[in-house]
């Protein structure tokens, strides 16, 4: 197993202790089991660090630590990707609140062995709900063309299940940004030229936030994306129609009431 090349697995946790046995879980029971398994604690107020301390006892390839005080999201993930091993092949975040299926670790190391010039590979992802019943599919372009054309119309990367190689690792994410962190430093890894692809597996599994929180976030997340997309947009090399015309209507849509926001994201899913 030592002879494998080494995966790190990232879980940034806050107050998940309903859902944290099944994503720790999910990690331990894949089939590839040369992995370091980084999980930081973001200052709980539930369970959740007596939860992460009883597996770490468990198991020697987890790693726990906690912050002193809570920091957030950007800073979070950033001091975890300051923690991944030298001699980590590829690493990717795992939310504290979801589950992978068991053969992805397998799946993913064999594309980066066949696709030795792809720098990510993401996948689809599955949305459940709480009990993890399905709800639908998500689907992304697949090639790192069809990625290229798309990430100023849409998202076109899940941050679920994407796997990126460690010479990324000092790609850090915009602390200025309390959400779309994922969709920030991709367009800003595609705009330095990186390479990603995406399989159509499903290979993650995304528990769907409460209504309640999403609307909490929506009106940000449309902020965030508009000015995001207005970095690259009008560049000569990225400008098209759907793009601008996408652009524009996400503008509009930061007009409208937050339930009439919270209906159109649901529908274009």
């Amino acid at each position: 197993m030592s002879k494998k090349p080494l995966i790190s697995v990232l879980m940034p946790n806050y107050n998940t202790e309903k859902y944290l046995n099944e994503a720790i879980e999910s990690i331990l029971n894949q089939t590839y089991e040369n992995f370091e398994f980084i999980i930081l604690d973001d200052c709980s107020t539930d369970n959740s660090w007596k939860i992460i301390q009883e597996y770490a006892k468990k198991d020697k390839r987890i790693n726990i630590f906690r912050n002193e005080k809570n920091l957030g999201r950007p800073k979070t993930y950033n001091k975890l990707l300051s923690m991944i091993s030298n001699e980590s092949f590829f690493f990717f975040f795992m939310g504290s609140d979801d589950v992978v299926k068991e053969n992805m670790m397998d799946i993913k190391l064999n594309y980066f062995n066949n696709f030795k010039e792809i720098d990510g590979i993401g996948n689809s992802i599955e949305y459940v709900d709480e009990n993890l019943n399905f709800i639908k599919k998500r689907e992304y372009p697949l090639t790192n063309l069809d990625i290229r054309k798309n990430f100023l119309i849409f998202n076109p990367i899940s941050q679920g299940g994407m796997c990126l190689k460690s010479k990324l690792k000092n790609e850090t994410f915009n602390e200025k940004y309390k959400v779309c962190l994922d969709y920030e430093i991709w367009t800003r890894l595609i705009d330095k030229g990186h390479t990603f692809e995406n399989l159509k597996e499903s290979l993650y599994l995304y528990r769907q936030q409460h209504e309640q929180a999403k609307q909490k976030n929506l009106k940000m997340t449309l902020v965030n994306t508009v000015k995001i997309k207005s970095k690259y947009l009008f560049r000569p090399q990225y400008f098209s129609i759907n793009a601008f015309l996408r652009f524009n209507l996400e503008i509009l849509l930061l007009m409208l009431p937050k339930k009439l926001i919270l209906w159109v994201f649901y529908k274009t899913l």
